[in-house]
């Protein structure tokens, strides 16, 4: 009797250790089909992000070989992949997560919109993102979670740098937010934001400022910026740039600097590449054939004219933020197929015009160039040093060509000769 209850409670136990094996079995079955789903999300969504960049152009380049310098690289804060994470930058990402809890705290109090709300904004906007940017090698190695986290801190901070400067210049010397503690940062901070390879696309600041518009924030994110942009640069005023989305914060600066006296005399197509030999001469030269120089008034640096003998140039002042200015809209025209050749064309000319520190010293007798802690020895390098980074200077189609042309008209003319063999005769 004892022992059929011992075989019958054998059996019984080998028959729930069955059991237990196959629902473990069943388990380890679901796990591993969990595992392979996983996989086939995540191929899923690589494969369509993939699809999704393809769709959309990249317009946030790297800088073309050595054109840049020192002016390629931030200075104070790293916007975007491509500078993510430099050491020399990593130490004020302190001061962004101080924006961004500032942002958010501000936000919650008068609706939902919490960290979390902000996340999912940008993990929409993520693929689109991406696509902006031409190297996929560095931008690809950024996982998911890490590359929607750079958006949100990042365009965070953006947004709120120029709702705290856009308001008004008096607001920059208050003491209430730690990077307004030295106001020396903010012109290098607004230097940061238009450097091309520091570039978040538009659309993502876009998103931020409209979801994190409180009630008594009434401004508008276009002119915001451009205040804020005024502080540091002289650009002028525009609405003609408002009929076309920008891509980024450089190219709305770059649209607002394009000379008006050309913006329609030129067609936007870019012709083959063609390297020309024309070319004008020298200030020292023009000048002996009576060609005279007058700075004239214009907020752009780049609008340009030659009339009746005078050429008129607006005043540029060299010093290290218009440089890094120049570089950057120089290396955008460069790297974009969609823009014109405005500050190519500039150099060039330029470059024509200043062969060595004599020519400078008289453009800056003339007022047309002024200059802060160079002499005029390196600001002949600076136009030369760019001047042999210009790829292609395409004389037909350059805003400038009318201007060339007729310099050079000018100074074939027999009165212009008669000019330069007086002021031969009358040099000592």
């Amino acid at each position: 009797m004892d022992h059929q209850i011992v075989e019958y409670g054998n059996g019984n136990k080998k028959k729930h250790m069955f059991q237990v094996n196959q629902q473990n079995q069943e388990h380890k079955d679901q796990d591993q089909n969990d595992a392979y789903v996983h996989v086939l999300e995540f191929r899923l969504k690589f494969k369509t992000q993939r699809l999704q960049r393809s769709q959309e152009c990249p317009c946030i380049f790297k800088f073309i070989g050595n054109i840049g310098g020192n002016y390629q690289h931030p200075r104070v804060v790293s916007i975007g992949p491509y500078h993510r994470g430099k050491d020399s930058l990593i130490n004020f990402d302190d001061n962004k997560w101080y924006f961004l809890r500032k942002l958010v705290l501000r936000v919650s109090a008068e609706s939902s919109k919490d960290l979390g709300f902000l996340m999912k904004e940008m993990r929409e906007l993520e693929a689109r993102t991406r696509g902006c940017y031409v190297s996929y090698g560095d931008v690809g190695t950024i996982c998911s979670y890490d590359f929607v986290e750079m958006m949100l801190l990042d365009g965070c901070f953006v947004i709120e740098l120029l709702r705290f400067l856009g308001k008004s210049e008096d607001r920059i010397n208050k003491n209430d937010d730690p990077v307004f503690m030295r106001p020396s940062m903010v012109p290098l901070m607004v230097a940061d934001l238009l450097n091309l390879e520091n570039q978040l696309p538009f659309f993502v600041l876009e998103s931020l400022f409209e979801v994190t518009r409180t009630l008594e924030q009434k401004e508008i994110l276009l002119p915001l910026v451009m205040r804020t942009i005024r502080l540091v640069f002289p650009v002028p005023t525009k609405d003609s740039f408002l009929a076309h989305p920008p891509k980024h914060l450089l190219d709305l600066v770059y649209k607002s600097l394009e000379p008006k006296a050309y913006t329609t005399r030129i067609d936007n197509e870019k012709q083959s590449a063609h390297t020309s030999n024309e070319t004008i001469q020298c200030v020292t030269r023009l000048r002996t054939s009576g060609i005279k120089f007058k700075p004239r008034k214009s907020v752009g640096f780049l609008d340009i004219e030659f009339k009746n003998g005078v050429l008129e140039i607006p005043v540029v002042n060299i010093n290290e933020l218009n440089i890094n200015l120049i570089t950057n809209c120089l290396a955008w025209e460069q790297s974009s197929k969609d823009v014109l050749t405005y500050f190519t064309d500039y150099l060039y000319f330029m470059n024509c015009l200043i062969d060595g520190p004599k020519d400078v010293a008289l453009l800056r007798d003339e007022g047309i160039i002024m200059r802060h802690s160079r002499d005029d020895a390196s600001v002949v390098s600076f136009f030369k040093d760019l001047g042999k980074n210009i790829q292609v200077f395409k004389f037909g189609c350059s805003y400038l060509s009318r201007e060339m042309r007729e310099i050079e008209a000018y100074y074939s003319s027999n009165w212009a000769t008669i000019m330069r063999t007086l002021s031969t005769h009358n040099s000592p």
